[in-house]
């Protein structure tokens, strides 16, 4: 009878592994680009957007040899899919040929048959001089010549922003080129009238303004974040109309969202509207060298609601019918890309999933959107070093017009193993919607149970246990994880 008992939870054992289905939404890797043999580089940067038609819109870069010199050059391509991962236009060169570079793309749209994009460039035959340029896309046709935004100096990444209000003004803040501590703005309307032409909008003599980003909101309110270059790095933040001059006087008006101490340098901030009343904020704080800190904060007063470590670098975020805001992350501790989501405004965990783990290629996110539909759209690259580049593209058709309930996941604990296959110890990481008790129990491949990992409550959220293995006998394992009425297993291998 011992006998059967230990055969029945081999076979059982052996059928979860191998038949247990993958509960997860995102679609399969679909590949964008790669780099061609013999060229070194690939695609670093994409802007995305998803249309009311739920056309997506992408904007991606790559590197070419340009036949002409002989040499390498970045070009920006502009390709559109429907809302099933089908790619539905050829793709197309946005920028010169001879231009050195095109860079930080960035996609404004009109409506649902046409945009416009715009990017830095890096011309060789003036000198390696830096500006802005861009050009309308209509039913996924680029029309018309390259169109020229302005010199950007000597210093290309200072960042800038590019949006547009309700009556289709287009909205375009840069860096002053020849004062690098002034922040300046175009406004233009659907006439070509400028109600803003090079207005300057923040100063700061002897500094430097750069990383800038926001949105326009409600009533042309222009939501300005920055990063100020001085003894320290701070994030600082204004609301300004553009649909009015601005005021002089309101020229040095801003909010510090970080600490303004010495020697502490923050970056590459985000910031997003979340309803009427709450703001949430994405910034890389300085702990660990780069650490990104995802917060809510009231919309007028800028007071601080949550905050939350999310352990990683590179996010990405988006808020999702003013309730949830979803994050995809690389956890630096385990080289993986997790999608997250949290509830606002607490930031409650509601779901961790691992999306893809590189342990022999660098893995990086590029882009991440959520269309109006809900659909979420994915970019990233995986390469080993720059001579094997690939981007990625990879979608979620996740029905959130359900609430928040509908997308609490299947699979609420989600159990993974880094490295695997190990040699000593191993990292066994899940995650839990709600607090409950927690078993993880090692079984050989004959149904005898090895080690016993853990056996008590643990909180709602992510967890890691560390598993030394040097007292087994190498070979095939299977980790067993049951809390509440779910279970998972994880098969890994000891090899010694």
């Amino acid at each position: 009878m011992h006998i059967s008992k230990r055969i029945f939870i081999t076979l059982l054992l052996l059928f979860i592994v191998f038949n247990f289905p993958v509960y997860s939404d995102w679609s399969p890797e679909i590949l964008i680009w790669q780099n061609a043999p013999g060229i070194s580089g690939g695609s670093a940067e994409v802007a995305v957007a998803a249309d009311s038609s739920e056309t997506l819109h992408l904007v991606y870069q790559s590197t070419f040899l340009h036949s002409g010199s002989g040499f390498t050059r970045q070009g920006l391509n502009y390709v559109q899919f429907d809302d099933h991962g089908h790619q539905i236009t050829d793709a197309v060169m946005l920028n010169d040929s001879s231009d050195v570079s095109a860079r930080r793309p960035q996609l404004i749209l009109y409506g649902t048959d046409s945009l416009m994009a715009m990017w830095q460039w890096e011309e060789l035959d003036s000198g390696y001089a830096y500006g802005f340029r861009s050009r309308v896309i209509i039913n996924g046709s680029v029309l018309g010549s390259l169109r020229y935004w302005g010199t950007l100096g000597t210093f290309s990444d200072l960042g800038y922003l590019l949006d547009i209000t309700n009556t289709r003004s287009i909205v375009f803040v840069y860096p002053d080129p020849d004062n690098w501590g002034q922040i300046r703005a175009i406004v233009e309307n659907a006439g070509g009238y400028r109600l803003m032409d090079g207005s300057i909008i923040w100063r700061r003599e002897n500094d430097i303004s750069d990383e800038i980003s926001g949105f326009v909101g409600y009533s042309d309110s222009l939501q300005l974040v920055w990063r100020q270059r001085s003894s320290g790095d701070p994030i600082y933040t204004k609301r300004i109309s553009v649909s009015t001059p601005i005021d002089s006087q309101s020229v040095g008006d801003y909010h510090s969202l970080t600490p303004e101490n010495p020697g502490e340098y923050y970056a590459v901030p985000k910031i997003m509207p979340a309803g009427d009343s709450l703001l949430v904020f994405l910034a890389t704080y300085p702990e660990n060298m780069c650490t990104d800190h995802l917060h809510v904060i009231h919309r007028y007063s800028y007071q601080r609601i949550a905050e939350l470590s999310l352990g990683s670098c590179g996010s990405f975020a988006a808020v999702e019918g003013d309730s949830i805001v979803s994050v995809v992350c690389s956890v630096r501790n385990t080289w993986a890309l997790h999608f997250r989501k949290y509830r606002l405004p607490s930031l409650q965990l509601i779901t961790d999933t691992v999306l893809v783990r590189r342990t022999e290629r660098n893995l990086l996110a590029l882009g991440y959107t959520v269309s109006p539909a809900g659909v979420r759209h994915l970019f990233y690259y995986v390469g080993i070093g720059s001579s094997d580049v690939h981007l990625i593209y990879r979608y979620w058709r996740e029905d959130l017009s359900a609430g928040v309930e509908a997308s609490v996941p299947r699979n609420i604990c989600l159990l993974t193993a880094y490295p695997n296959p190990f040699n000593g110890t191993t990292q066994i990481e899940f995650t839990l919607p709600v607090t409950q008790r927690v078993s993880l129990r090692l079984y050989d491949v004959l149904g005898r149970e090895a080690a016993v990992l853990l056996d008590e409550m643990r909180t709602a959220g992510e967890h890691r246990v560390s598993f030394d293995g040097s007292a087994l006998a190498s070979g095939v394992y299977f980790c067993r994880m049951e809390a509440g009425k779910e279970t998972r297993t994880q098969k890994i291998v000891l090899m010694k």
